[in-house]
């Protein structure tokens, strides 16, 4: 947004709250449609819709408007209802003791992951962004970083589909620990 659109500081981070209020809302509704409908069809719908909102940034054009280019991208991006698939996922498929551990490795992984990602996107866009005609920026590397980025979103969620358990262990405990005290 800075080095393309010119947006100030100030601008980019206004323009960034879309992204972070749709985080916000999304998150309670992202637990609750995991807890309704399961982490086997949530997952993969989650990074199929992550990888929508990377795509919708490979088009962003050098004059871009905020509201028509960048507004779907962020709304949609922030959506995470794979974020709170994953965590459920991680935290229900361990002993209850070991769900400390479990949350604390989820986190790592997600920062390692977003670092290394952060990394090849960096050094592709650096690659493949130069100057364009007439002093307008080429937006070759920002292209290619995201859509790299939505083809491992994409290959995620074929993984997810086939790795997911139907069912949980631990939920199937606590069913079996209701039904003995309600007993």
């Amino acid at each position: 947004m800075q080095q393309v659109l010119h947006y100030s500081a100030l601008q980019t981070g206004a323009a960034y709250l879309t992204f972070a209020l749709s985080i916000v809302v999304f998150s309670g509704v992202s637990q609750a449609v995991v807890t309704r409908i399961g982490i086997r069809r949530v997952l993969p719908t989650g990074l199929l819709v992550a990888s929508a909102g990377l795509l919708l940034y490979t088009r962003l054009p050098v004059n871009g408007h905020y509201f028509w280019d960048l507004f779907p991208a962020f709304l949609i991006g922030g959506i995470g209802f794979a974020f709170a698939a994953m965590a459920t996922l991680i935290t229900e498929a361990v002993r209850p003791t070991e769900t400390g551990v479990a949350t604390g490795m989820n986190t790592v992984m997600r920062t390692v992951g977003g670092v290394i990602g952060g990394q090849v996107g960096a050094a592709l866009l650096a690659a493949h962004t130069v100057a364009g005609t007439h002093g307008i920026p080429s937006v070759v590397g920002f292209e290619i970083a995201f859509a790299i980025s939505a083809v491992a979103a994409l290959v995620g969620a074929s993984v997810a589909v086939f790795v997911t358990p139907p069912r949980l262990r631990r939920r199937e405990r606590l069913v079996v620990a209701t039904t003995e005290v309600v007993e």
